[in-house]
């Protein structure tokens, strides 16, 4: 079924460095004509500084 998803996208955008199981999948894509595009951490909205529990606060208050 993902692989099928794959079919209506106009495009896949990969994070970070492709697992196995994202290999297949961005293979799949070009063999169908999806375009594929490879994001790094400054084409992201917050930069760097995304996901890495910039802006979360763990404490409960006190």
């Amino acid at each position: 079924m993902g692989l099928e998803l794959l079919l209506c996208c106009d495009e896949v955008w990969v994070f970070g460095e492709a697992t196995e199981g994202m290999a297949s999948e961005i293979a799949f894509a070009v063999e169908h004509g999806v375009e594929v595009r490879f994001m790094e951490s400054e084409d992201m909205e917050g930069g760097k500084g995304h996901g890495d529990g910039a802006g979360f606060d763990a404490s409960d208050g006190e």
